[in-house]
């Protein structure tokens, strides 16, 4: 009776093949940089911040021409009662006051463009950053999902050479002890 050996592809076992390297290194294609930055800014898309700046002024704006009106009304009415109504100092009168209320609605609707185009300004670099920040979160989660395949990856090869290394272990195990029985038996016979 002869010692049965293992066979060496028994042994060796099947060759691990692991992850391919697409699967390891995953498919991550990030934004372009076009994504990233956005559009350049421009009054189209401010356009309507504008809108709503401007319209939040219409009440100012209408209060100011009534304003011009009811004191053009208080001009005309002093000019009549000093017998003056028609005269050039009334028109002078009256074309400074609605001058006053045309700079007036002009500041307010100045005031009001700049708040807009600065918040829609400063709303574009929020999303850009917005887009940033979420390009990093994916690209650090890619990175620890990547990160984790490899170790995966280096676990199970681990594990195979260490079944590999039993198998091999088990082998030289039993052709000792096999050896050491047929030692014991030519002694015997010897003897």
């Amino acid at each position: 009776q002869g010692f049965d050996r293992t066979s060496r592809a028994d042994l060796i076992g099947d060759p691990f093949e692991g992850m391919s390297r697409d699967q390891l290194m995953g498919n991550y294609q990030g934004a372009t940089r076009q994504e990233l930055q956005g559009d350049p800014f421009s009054m189209e898309q401010a356009q309507p911040y504008l809108d709503v700046y401007q319209g939040a002024q219409d009440s100012a704006v209408n209060e100011v021409q009534r304003q011009t009106e009811l004191a053009n009304m208080q001009n005309r009415a002093s000019a009549a009662r000093s017998g003056a109504f028609g005269g050039s100092r009334l028109g002078i009168q009256e074309a400074l006051t609605s001058s006053e209320g045309a700079r007036n609605q002009g500041d307010i609707r100045s005031r009001a463009a700049q708040q807009g185009l600065e918040f829609a300004s400063s709303q574009n670099e929020r999303d850009r950053a917005a887009r940033f920040g979420a390009e990093n979160l994916l690209r650090s989660q890619f990175d620890q999902d990547r990160a984790s395949r490899f170790g995966a990856e280096d676990m199970m090869r681990g594990q195979y050479e260490q079944d590999r290394a039993a198998r091999f272990g088990a082998e030289d195990a039993s052709r000792s002890g096999f050896e050491t029985e047929e030692a014991s038996r030519l002694r015997a016979t010897e003897a």
